[in-house]
């Protein structure tokens, strides 16, 4: 079964590619529809460790700026989705 998460992008940040609101709530969407419909094991082993590197990863290869503060929140976003927790020490801001 297929699954798919779709959210809106929205055009506020002055930032140029991808808005760094967009790499925290992308990943941490998809971690936490991945967590609840097939479990973390499916996003953290096999093919799906590979993509969940690459899309945390992404802003390190297609950003012109703010790569690094792009790839820091998309991993945060990412930790807050896959671990629930951890989501005051680690929410957007």
């Amino acid at each position: 079964e297929n699954a798919q998460a779709w959210h809106h992008v929205g055009g506020a940040s002055t930032d140029s590619g991808q808005s760094r609101g967009y790499y925290y709530y992308s990943r941490r969407n998809r971690a936490i529809v991945m967590r609840q419909r097939t479990g973390m094991r499916s996003i953290l082993a096999g093919p799906g460790l590979i993509e969940t590197i690459k899309l945390i990863a992404s802003p390190l290869r297609h950003e012109e700026e703010r790569r690094l503060t792009k790839f820091a929140l998309a991993l945060r976003g990412f930790i807050v989705g896959a671990i629930p927790q951890t989501s005051s020490m680690f929410e957007f801001k």
